[in-house]
C-alpha cells in the first residue's frame, strides 16, 4: 500500500483538483463516498481570510492488493487521526481504474481536506508526513494481510511503533527484513507522471512492460528485442554504468533499473556481455570545467534528451543561429554566447553563467519551443527570481529543483502583477489635432 500526500496552494484555487478527482477521464468509474464539492471552495475561502499559503490536503491510498471500501474506512481513520483532522469535513471519493498490464489492485481512493481550521486559523499538522503515512499503510499491510512494502522511511517507521507503544508490529517489519538494505527508489515522481501523461505516455504501463521483459530475458539482446515490441528500447545513459529506458518517440522515461524493479549492478552485469556496452564515459570527453561557476540552470520537466554527439550539437547550434546568437557546437553542448553573458545548452538543461535576463528569456524560449512549455529551475536567489518573472510573461510553467515550497518574494509578485494591469489598460488615444489658425502669420 501506498499512501502520497500533496498540499494545493490557496492560490491555486480548487478547480484543478476537483476536475482530476472528481470528473477524472482516465477513471471506469468515479464515486463520491463522502463531502461535496462546496467544501473546496470553502477550504479555499477559510485559507485566503486566514492568510495561509495552503488550503488543502490531497492524500490518496493506493492498496496493491484487494481492499474492500469497509477497510479503505479504517485507513482514512488513521489518517484523521494522525494528523488531526475530521473525516465528517473531507471529500472521499473512490476511482475504479485498471492497472497496467493487470498487476496491483484497480480500486485506489483520495481524501481532500481542509488545511486550515476556519474558527483558529490553525494549520493542519504537516510534519515527517512521509514517515507518518508509511507508519499507516505498514500497519494496515499487516492488519490486512498484503504484502509489506519496502518504503524509504521504514527503519524510522520501526521507531515511531515502538516510542508509540505498538512493538509487536514493530517486530514484524524488522523480521520482514524491511530496515536492511537499500533503500526504495521511485521509477518516476508523480510530476514525470503527470508530464508523460499529456504527451500520450502511460509510465505505469511502460514499468510493466520493462518488469516483463527483463523477467523473460537473459541477455542485452533478447532484452532489447522484447522492449521493441513495446515501442521501448535501451540507450546509454549520461552516467557510466547507467541504462535508460526510451519511447519511440524519442521520449527518456527513466533508468532501466528503477523501472525493472533491480539493483543497477544487476543491470550493468547483463548488460556489458552484449553490443550495447556504455562507452559514453570514455568516447565522449567530459566539458571543462568552468573557472566561474554557474549562476543557475534551466532543465527538462522529465529527463530530456541529452546532447550525445557533435552531430546533434550541431544541429542545435543551427536553431541558436536561426535566433541571430553566437554558437558553438562542442561533443556534448553547445557554447551561446551574448554580449555579456554565456549559455551551455546540453539538450535537456541550459547552464547560465550570469542571472542575465537576456540570456534567461532566451533558455526559457527554448523552453517553451522544445520542452513543452515547462521548465525546472535551480540556481541563486536573484537567478530563480528573475528566471519565475520571465516564465509568467512566457507562460512557461515554472518549478524549482528541490523545493516545491518555494515562493516568489511580495516584492516579485507585486512586479508581475502591475505588468498584468498594465497589459490590461487600453491603449491611450492620441490627442486630436488642434486647428488651423486663421490668422496670417507675422514676419517676425
Amino acid at each position: 500500500m501506498i499512501i502520497k500526500s500533496t498540499r494545493i496552494r490557496a492560490e491555486s484555487g480548487p478547480k484543478a483538483v476537483a476536475t482530476h478527482v472528481l470528473r477524472g477521464k482516465d477513471n471506469e468509474r468515479v464515486t463520491r463516498l463522502s463531502g461535496a464539492e462546496p467544501l473546496l471552495a470553502d477550504a479555499v475561502a477559510d485559507a485566503r481570510a486566514w492568510q495561509r499559503r495552503y488550503a488543502l490536503r490531497h492524500f490518496s491510498v493506493n492498496p496493491d492488493a484487494p481492499l474492500e471500501r469497509r477497510e479503505a474506512v479504517a485507513v482514512f481513520q488513521a489518517l484523521a487521526e494522525e494528523f488531526g483532522f475530521d473525516l465528517e469535513r473531507c471529500l472521499i471519493v473512490e476511482h475504479n481504474k485498471p492497472r497496467a498490464r493487470d498487476t496491483g489492485f484497480g480500486r485506489h481512493w483520495h481524501l481532500l481536506v481542509p488545511e486550515v481550521d476556519p474558527l483558529t486559523g490553525h494549520v493542519l499538522s504537516s510534519s515527517h508526513s512521509y514517515l507518518r503515512q508509511e507508519k499507516i499503510a505498514r500497519r494496515a499491510e499487516l492488519s490486512f494481510g498484503h504484502r509489506l512494502t519496502r518504503g524509504r522511511h521504514n527503519t524510522a517507521v520501526v521507531a515511531a511503533l515502538e516510542a508509540e507503544g505498538h512493538p509487536h508490529p514493530a517486530q514484524c517489519l524488522v523480521e520482514a527484513g524491511l530496515t536492511g538494505g537499500a533503500l526504495a527508489q521511485a521509477a518516476y515522481t508523480t510530476d514525470q507522471h503527470q508530464a508523460a501523461k499529456r504527451q500520450g505516455i502511460s509510465l505505469p504501463e511502460a514499468r510493466a512492460a520493462v518488469k516483463v521483459a527483463w523477467a523473460a530475458s537473459d541477455s542485452a539482446e533478447t532484452l532489447k528485442a522484447a522492449l521493441s515490441e513495446q515501442s521501448l528500447a535501451i540507450a546509454p545513459g549520461d552516467k557510466p554504468g547507467t541504462w535508460i529506458i526510451t519511447h519511440s518517440n524519442g521520449r527518456i522515461l527513466g533508468a532501466l533499473h528503477r523501472f525493472a524493479g533491480v539493483r543497477k549492478a544487476a543491470v550493468s552485469q547483463r548488460m556489458k556481455a552484449g553490443i550495447y556496452e556504455n562507452r559514453r564515459a570514455t568516447d565522449v570527453p567530459p566539458p571543462k570545467p568552468q573557472t566561474r561557476p554557474a549562476e543557475g540552470v534551466l532543465a527538462h520537466p522529465l529527463v530530456g534528451t541529452a546532447i550525445g554527439s557533435r552531430r546533434q550539437a550541431e544541429a542545435v547550434a543551427a536553431r541558436w543561429h536561426r535566433l541571430g546568437c553566437q554558437a558553438k557546437a562542442r561533443d556534448t553542448h553547445v557554447l551561446v554566447k551574448g554580449q555579456d553573458w554565456r549559455i551551455a545548452d546540453y539538450g535537456n538543461q541550459c547552464i547560465l553563467e550570469r542571472a542575465h535576463p537576456e540570456a534567461i528569456a532566451l533558455a526559457l524560449a527554448k523552453a517553451r519551443r522544445e520542452w513543452g512549455g515547462a521548465v525546472l529551475a535551480s540556481g541563486s536567489q536573484a537567478f530563480l527570481e528573475l528566471a519565475w518573472l520571465e516564465a509568467q510573461r512566457q507562460d512557461i510553467r515554472f518549478s524549482i529543483k528541490g523545493e516545491p515550497d518555494w515562493q516568489p518574494p511580495p516584492h516579485l509578485l507585486g512586479q508581475w502583477r502591475q505588468e498584468q494591469e498594465a497589459a490590461q489598460q487600453p491603449p491611450r488615444e492620441p490627442d486630436p489635432p488642434q486647428a488651423a489658425s486663421n490668422q496670417p502669420k507675422s514676419g517676425l
